[in-house]
């Protein structure tokens, strides 16, 4: 694997599961997970199963993980930018921001009509839940190094294909 910049954001497409193939499907795009290299560090906001039971939150681990695709900044982070991101991920997991299945069903109804809630100026439940998805928590760590990903979009809405589509990303080639 290539060396990553700071900040590359890791695509992954659909796979056999369910929840996978239900992104895919809702979202109309092959795409369903995101997660992040930053300091040498991949950070997901996932669920995953610990040997005793399911964790859910920001998951940490060492070095870049293998994904399908590679989307990283257009300009190397400064050192504020990466702190700020660092300091989004490490709030994180000081105030256990789980993985939350009740904002991705939200999204599954509300994404493939986001053009109508744009419109009127309303996101639904957009408060209403405690909790992050993936493409949303790198979304979010992004803005507070005041980097809007995605500046046409509400942050409610943003799901993992919707990260191609930012003009200060581009795409690592293999």
């Amino acid at each position: 694997m290539k060396e990553l910049r700071d900040g590359t954001i890791l695509l992954y497409r659909s796979g056999k599961g369910f929840i996978s193939r239900a992104i895919a499907y809702f979202t109309g795009m092959p795409y369903a997970h995101v997660s992040g290299y930053i300091q040498g560090f991949t950070f997901t906001s996932s669920v995953w199963w610990s040997g005793i039971w399911f964790k859910s939150g920001i998951y940490i681990s060492i070095g870049a993980r293998e994904a399908d695709e590679y989307w990283q900044p257009i300009r190397e982070l400064t050192p504020g930018e990466k702190l700020a991101i660092l300091r989004y991920f490490i709030d994180s997991v000081n105030k256990r921001r789980p993985y939350n299945f009740g904002k991705f069903l939200v999204l599954a109804i509300v994404y493939p009509t986001r053009g109508f809630w744009e419109k009127i100026g309303w996101v639904p439940f957009s408060a209403a839940f405690f909790g992050d998805v993936c493409s949303i928590v790198w979304d979010e760590a992004y803005k507070g190094a005041n980097w809007d990903l995605l500046p046409r979009q509400s942050e409610e809405y943003t799901v993992p294909g919707d990260i191609r589509k930012s003009k200060l990303l581009e795409k690592v080639e293999a």
